[in-house]
């Protein structure tokens, strides 16, 4: 069974006793039908009119309707309408049935007459009536739409003019068609604030006339949270925020520059790091905190060169080199630390060098050595001026040298013949015994003798040789 012969089914017991009728008056109608054309053949074979307008009478008087035949696809068709016509009926809100009832409860009644006639198989009645509900139904929605459409505009005009009362008035009605419209909702809403909303548009101008951001601030920004659609209010408050916005960015600056002058340079970053946020990229932000990196770079630097000078001045020349070299990473065109571990190197590397001589003295009997020693004593002097210790230590060496370099007792023995002279250094002459002064060292003794062949003989003097004693005699003839 499809589903519009369920609903016939259910409105057939709903309207039982119509239906019963109906079927009567259907029977009545088939019996004398039957029975005409039973008798047709006893009458003439031209009946007469009246015989024929009898027939297509009701008991009542009334015309019958003779049933009807329907393809089933045609059957289908009607179904359909007849489903779609009740969906829609039965789609109408709450709203559209309090506007007008009595129009939704006829168009109701009517489309249950034509489920009767549907269910007399009366087709063509049942589609005609059909084409007249939707038409109805049609109109009917048409009509709400414009009765809701036109007491929204005369009320968004009323408003728009200024003219509270009638937009009131018109916005009650516009919301007795359709109560729950956002649109018509959000019109009455604004009406409602429109009092309220004026007052604080005054309080705005009070507060720009008195040049008082905050008092207009505080009136703008209601106005907007009363009547988000308020344009110029907005305009306003956007204005008013930036007026604000430069003011507090203004003394942000002004507070920030007060701290770099006064070298509190932490709590000048904090108010530069809150100005930044209303205006990232501002010249004046980046020039102050660039003043407080290079002042705070300078006064680093000041610190450390007055700290190395300390340690210098104590003859701390370790701790001297540790920090100059610390420091030079982040300060490295400071002259005065790169001259500090300069000068820190040099006393060190003096200091080291004297100390190994002191620490093995006898070594200095070398005349190599000796030589080396003297040019460390001459390099250190010049650097000794910023060390007492390393002067102290100089002294030393010379010491050392001084008795390492004193000239030693030799004895030379000779044949009195044979001439004699220390090469480099002075003639010794013919002797048989003369006893000469040489400095440590190791030096040439050369003997010569006409006839005979000479000699050269090589003698190291030193403290750990003497007394030392040399014999050069020439008696090898040529």
């Amino acid at each position: 069974m499809s589903s519009i012969d369920k609903d016939i089914d259910q409105d057939k017991k709903h309207h039982k006793s119509t239906l019963i009728k109906l079927v009567a008056v259907t029977i009545a109608t088939a019996v004398i039908a039957v029975a005409l054309y039973l008798l047709v053949p006893l009458l003439s074979d031209k009946p007469d009119a009246s015989a024929s307008t009898d027939s297509d009478m009701t008991t009542d008087g009334q015309p019958t309707q003779q049933a009807e035949g329907l393809s089933d696809e045609e059957k289908r068709a009607l179904q359909e309408r007849l489903s779609l016509t009740k969906a829609q009926l039965s789609a109408i809100s709450d709203a559209k049935r309090n506007w007008q009832p009595e129009t939704v409860e006829s168009l109701s009644n009517n489309l249950q007459d034509v489920y009767a006639q549907y269910g007399q198989s009366r087709f063509s009645a049942a589609s005609d009536a059909l084409d007249k509900i939707d038409a109805s139904l049609l109109q009917f929605n048409t009509a709400y739409e414009q009765a809701f459409d036109s007491a929204l505009e005369t009320a968004r005009l009323a408003y728009k003019n200024g003219h509270i009362h009638d937009a009131r008035s018109a916005v009650t009605t516009a919301l007795e068609v359709k109560p729950e419209d956002d649109k018509a909702l959000a019109l009455k809403a604004r009406i409602d604030v429109f009092d309220k909303v004026q007052a604080l548009y005054e309080q705005a101008r009070v507060g720009k006339v008195e040049n008082n951001l905050q008092k207009q601030y505080r009136a703008l920004q209601e106005i907007v949270s009363l009547d988000p659609e308020q344009l110029n209010a907005k305009q306003a408050l956007a204005q008013v925020e930036r007026q604000m916005g430069e003011a507090a960015f203004s003394t942000l600056l002004a507070q920030a520059l007060k701290a770099v002058e006064a070298k509190d340079y932490d709590r000048a970053r904090q108010l530069l790091t809150q100005a930044s946020k209303r205006k990232p990229d501002n010249a004046q932000i980046a020039t102050l905190t660039a003043r407080i990196e290079q002042e705070q770079h300078a006064a680093g630097q000041a610190d450390a060169e007055a700290q190395i000078r300390i340690f210098a001045q104590a003859d701390e020349w370790k701790t001297v080199s540790i920090l100059a070299e610390k420091s030079i990473q982040s300060y490295p065109q400071s002259q005065v630390l790169q001259l500090a571990r300069t000068n820190a190197d040099k006393v060190l590397a003096a200091r080291q060098s004297i100390a190994q001589y002191l620490a093995r003295p006898e070594r200095l009997a070398d005349p190599r050595i000796r030589e080396n020693a003297q040019r460390t004593i001459e390099q250190a002097t010049e650097i000794s001026v910023l060390s007492p210790s390393l002067k102290t230590s100089v002294g030393e060496l010379e010491s050392a040298l001084s008795a390492f370099n004193a000239p030693l007792p030799v004895t030379v023995y000779s044949d009195n013949k044979t001439y004699i002279k220390v090469m480099g250094v002075g003639v010794v002459g013919q002797v048989d015994e003369k006893q000469i002064s040489l400095k440590p060292g190791t030096y040439r003794f050369e003997g010569s003798r006409e006839g005979f062949r000479s000699k050269i003989i090589s003698v190291t003097v030193s403290a750990s040789t003497s007394p030392l004693s040399v014999r050069l005699v020439c008696d090898e003839k040529i």
